[in-house]
C-alpha cells in the first residue's frame, strides 16, 4: 500500500481521533488541505469534519456517511466523483492513522507557526509602508500572532455570547443518550443515568459482594453500545477476568466453560456478531501501575488504532500513589485526584472500584461514609455506587446511588445476580421476583 499524504493522515486523524482535536483543533481550518487537485475528497472529507467538530465537541466518526450523503444530494458532482468520494469514506472509517499522529502534530504546529511569523511580518511591513502602524496596531497584529505560537492553556469564552448559547444548545441536542451510555441494567437505568465522557465513577461494596462483577457488566454494556473499553485489572488475573467475561457473554458458569467448550464458541460467536465496540483486557497483576502507566497504556492502546472512549481500574487500593505520604487516606486523594485529571484529559469514562469498611457485610445501603481509609473518594467522583445486600433472599443485591452530582441520589433497586456465571444482574430472574413481590 502507498504511504499516506499528510493530507490524508490530517483528514484522518480529524475524522476519527479526539484526542487529536482537542490538542490542535483550534489550528485547524479547511485550507489546511487543497481544495483542487489530487485532495479534493479528502478537502470534502475535512472540511465536513471540521464542521462537526466545531458545532458538536466531538469527531464526527461513525456519522461521517450520513453527512457526506447529505452533502452530496447538495452538491453537484459527477457520478464517478460520488462514487470516488463514498469510497473513501469507507476507507476513511476503517483506517487507523493513530501511529503518525505525533508526526502530524508536530509539522502540522510548525506550520502554523512558521505561516504566523511570516503574516505577522506582512501585515507590519504593509501597515508601515502606508504609514498606518500605530502602537494599537503593532499590539493587535503580534497578540493574533501570538495565539498560535504561544497558545493559552486557559482560554475563557463569553458565557452570554449568542453564538456560544447557540454552540451549547447544538452540543446537547445531537444525540444526548448516545454521550451518556446505558448501564442495561433496568431498575438501575430507570432510576438515574449513566456517565458522559470526562466523568468519574465509583463501585464501592464489601469483600467479595460481586464488585468486580459489576464493573465487568458495565463494561461490555458499554462495548454493546459502540464503547471502545480498555480494562485494567490490579487484583485478579487476566485469566480470571476473561473466564469472567466469557460466563457474562455466553450465560454458562465457569465450570462450564471448561467442560462444554463447543458449546462456548458457539455462544461466543452469537454474542460477538451483535456487539458493536471493543473490549481489551490489560493484566496488570504483575507489577503496580500508577495513573501516569494508565495513561501511557491509553496512549499506547491508541497508537495502535483503539482510543478506548472507557478505562476501568479494578481495584483502587492496588494503585501506585504518585508520593509516599505518611497517611493513607493523603495517598488515596492524591490517587483520585489524578484518575480525575485523566478522565477530563482524556476525555473518557473511568470507573475504579473501591473496599468499604469489614462491617459492611450485612448492609443493604453502602454510602459514602462507609468507604473504607478515606471517605473524600465520594466527593471526587461524578457518581458513586453502593453495592449492598439485596432483601429479595439469596441471589439479590441492592444497588444504592450513593452520590451523583449531575441526577438523583440517594436512590436504589435490588436485582437478582447469579454470580455463577458472573452475572451481576440476571434480567429474567430480576423480572420474575419483582412481579411476585408486587403481588404480595
Amino acid at each position: 500500500m502507498a504511504s499516506l499524504g499528510i493530507e490524508d493522515v490530517l483528514t484522518k486523524l480529524t475524522v476519527l481521533d479526539r484526542s487529536f482535536l482537542s490538542s490542535v483543533g483550534h489550528l485547524l481550518v479547511p485550507d489546511d488541505v487543497p481544495e483542487r487537485g489530487k485532495w479534493w475528497k479528502q478537502r470534502i472529507v475535512y472540511g465536513i469534519a471540521l464542521s462537526y467538530w466545531s458545532k458538536y465537541e466531538d469527531p464526527i466518526g461513525d456519522m461521517l456517511g450520513v453527512s457526506v450523503s447529505h452533502y452530496l444530494r447538495n452538491t453537484p458532482l459527477s457520478t464517478q466523483r460520488k462514487k470516488l468520494l463514498t469510497e473513501y469514506v469507507k476507507e476513511v472509517l476503517e483506517s487507523s492513522p493513530y501511529s503518525r499522529k505525533q508526526a502530524i502534530v508536530d509539522v502540522l504546529g510548525q506550520h502554523k507557526k512558521e505561516s504566523a511569523k511570516r503574516e505577522a511580518v506582512e501585515q507590519m511591513s504593509l501597515a508601515l509602508e502606508h504609514g498606518k502602524l500605530s502602537d494599537q496596531r503593532w499590539l493587535e497584529i503580534s497578540e493574533q500572532a501570538l495565539k498560535i505560537l504561544d497558545p493559552a492553556r486557559y482560554v475563557a469564552e463569553d458565557f452570554f455570547q449568542y453564538n456560544s448559547a447557540r454552540k451549547r444548545a447544538a452540543r446537547r441536542g445531537f444525540s444526548p443518550d448516545e454521550k451518556r451510555p446505558f448501564f442495561l441494567i433496568d431498575p438501575l437505568d430507570a432510576l438515574v443515568k449513566g456517565l458522559a465522557r470526562g466523568e468519574m465513577g465509583l463501585v464501592m461494596g464489601p469483600w467479595k459482594r460481586g464488585k468486580s462483577q459489576l464493573a465487568l457488566w458495565i463494561a461490555v454494556a458499554y462495548a454493546v453500545q459502540g464503547l471502545r473499553v480498555l480494562f485494567v485489572t490490579l487484583e485478579d488475573s487476566g485469566k480470571i477476568v476473561e473466564d469472567r467475561l466469557d460466563a457474562n457473554i455466553t450465560g454458562l458458569t465457569m465450570g462450564d466453560l471448561y467442560s462444554r467448550r463447543r458449546t462456548f464458541k458457539q455462544k461466543f460467536e452469537e454474542f460477538r456478531k451483535k456487539i458493536r465496540g471493543n473490549l481489551r483486557v490489560i493484566d496488570a497483576t504483575a507489577e503496580p501501575m500508577s495513573v501516569q502507566d494508565f495513561d501511557r497504556a491509553w496512549e499506547e492502546n491508541r497508537r495502535d488504532g483503539f482510543p478506548a472512549d472507557a478505562v476501568f481500574v479494578d481495584y483502587d487500593d492496588e494503585i501506585l500513589p504518585p508520593r509516599n505520604r505518611k497517611e493513607r487516606r493523603q495517598e488515596f486523594a492524591d490517587v483520585y485526584r489524578e484518575l480525575r485529571r485523566l478522565a477530563a484529559r482524556r476525555n473518557v469514562i473511568l470507573w475504579t472500584l473501591a473496599q468499604t469498611q469489614r462491617s459492611t457485610e450485612h448492609s443493604k445501603i453502602i454510602s459514602g461514609g462507609q468507604v473504607a481509609e478515606d471517605i473524600s473518594k465520594v466527593r471526587k467522583v461524578t457518581m458513586a455506587l453502593g453495592l449492598g445486600k439485596g432483601d429479595w433472599g439469596d441471589g439479590s443485591l441492592f444497588l444504592w446511588v450513593a452520590a451523583h452530582k449531575l441526577d438523583k441520589q440517594d436512590v436504589g433497586c435490588n436485582i437478582m445476580s447469579d454470580l455463577s456465571r458472573s452475572l451481576i444482574y440476571d434480567q429474567e430472574k430480576t423480572r420474575k421476583v419483582a412481579q411476585k413481590r408486587a403481588r404480595e
